[in-house]
């Protein structure tokens, strides 16, 4: 259920990321549920593997991309859990690229911006 939450939100704020296709629970009794959550995946690489290919130039140039649409997560009330999964470039555009590298959070404080922003950087080698 998390997974169609952080989707729902994303699409809401506008933060670029996976498509929510569906959403739908069930319950199975008086304390369980079932549910599932589809969505379409974005197109691209996965940061972490496009790294390894891209020039010390091209790192810089989406490092400033990844700021933006970190400082788009923060302000939709988004943090990261897994930066190393979290983003992807499709032709130089960076958007989330897993929804379970992404937590709601009811405040996002500066030392956690500059968390957020720190990782990307230790990521793509450009600190």
């Amino acid at each position: 259920m998390t997974i169609g939450r952080v989707l729902f939100h994303l699409q809401r704020y506008g933060v670029p990321g996976p498509r929510l296709l569906a959403f739908g629970q069930r319950l199975t009794s008086a304390i369980g549920a079932e549910w599932f959550a589809l969505y379409e995946s974005p197109p691209g690489v996965p940061l972490q593997k496009w790294r390894h290919t891209a020039s010390s130039a091209a790192r810089r140039a989406v490092l400033d991309r990844v700021t933006d649409c970190l400082a788009k997560l923060h302000a939709a009330g988004c943090v990261l859990t897994d930066p190393q999964a979290a983003f992807a470039v499709c032709d130089g555009a960076v958007c989330v690229a897993d929804p379970r590298a992404v937590r709601i959070a009811r405040r996002v404080s500066a030392s956690v911006r500059r968390r957020d922003i720190r990782d990307a950087a230790r990521l793509l080698g450009a600190e």
